[in-house]
Order: C-alpha cells, then sequence, then structure tokens
C-alpha cells in the first residue's frame, strides 16, 4: 500500500521537478509565444505589398479576397509599402481574374493605378507566386509583405 509520505517523496525527487518543466513549462512558454506573436503583430516597410488570389464573383472580390485587400488598403495607406500586387488566374468562362478583381478594387479605392499591378498567373498559391517572381524577377526588390490570410 502506497503512504502519502512516499508520494511526497516522489513528487519532489529532483528528476520529478525536471519533468515537470519539460512536460508542462516548456510547452506553454512556446504556446505563450506563438499566441502572443500572432495578437500582436509587427508591420515593418516593404518594397510591395502582394495580395494572394481568392474568389472573385464576376469581378466583384469573395469575401476572402476582400478581407486581403481592404488590409492590404490598409497597409499601403499607412505608407508601409508603395506598391501592391494583386496575385491569380480566373476559372475557364470566368470574365475576370482574381487579380483583375483585386486590382480595379484597390484603383476604386483611390490607390494610383500606376501603384497597383496585377499578375494574373496561377489558381492556387504555388503557381500564383511562382508567376509573381517570373513577374518581378529583373526588378531585385528583397522586402515583399504578403496578404495570403486574414483572420478576425
Amino acid at each position: 500500500m502506497v503512504q502519502i509520505q512516499d508520494l511526497v517523496v516522489d513528487v519532489c525527487d529532483k528528476d520529478s521537478v525536471a519533468d515537470v518543466c519539460l512536460y508542462f513549462v516548456g510547452p506553454l512558454s512556446c504556446t505563450g509565444k506563438t499566441w502572443y506573436a500572432a495578437n500582436n503583430q509587427t508591420i515593418r516597410k516593404a518594397d510591395a505589398i502582394v495580395v494572394m488570389g481568392a474568389a472573385q464573383l464576376d469581378g466583384r472580390p469573395g469575401e476572402v479576397l476582400s478581407a486581403r485587400l481592404k488590409e492590404s488598403l490598409r497597409i499601403y495607406q499607412d505608407n508601409l509599402a508603395p506598391k501592391i500586387y494583386t496575385l491569380g488566374a480566373g476559372a475557364p468562362g470566368d470574365r475576370y481574374t482574381e487579380a483583375k478583381a483585386g486590382r480595379n478594387w484597390l484603383i476604386s479605392k483611390k490607390v494610383p493605378r500606376s501603384n497597383v499591378v496585377e499578375v494574373p498567373y496561377g489558381r492556387d498559391s504555388l503557381r500564383s507566386i511562382e508567376g509573381f517572381a517570373k513577374v518581378i524577377n529583373a526588378c531585385r526588390k528583397s522586402k515583399k509583405l504578403i496578404i495570403g490570410r486574414v483572420q478576425g
């Protein structure tokens, strides 16, 4: 039969304290740092904002694309980047691409046409980024701010 005194000795054992730190304190610290970083964004200046494509409805941004465009507009208006690239092709039969719908929306919000570049390549993230890389390869700009997922 286990006595309470035996349990107290086991819990206070040096190896047990190390195990508690290893299994509980470490992961809690990592979780806390991740939560803090996710909820306290640090946005720095960049050469351009890159808006990943999402659904568009006959030239009107869908809900996800609209959220991305609003965030890119906010960042642009805060003078954190001078140029915005909109990415994304269209589905077969579409009259507009995701990139075109995004560009038109930004221009309608008074972003100068010369500051918005559409990159109408790719029906998924990888292909869109590959198309974007080809377009900007000659520019050799180094810092881009990619708007891919906006939560809220």
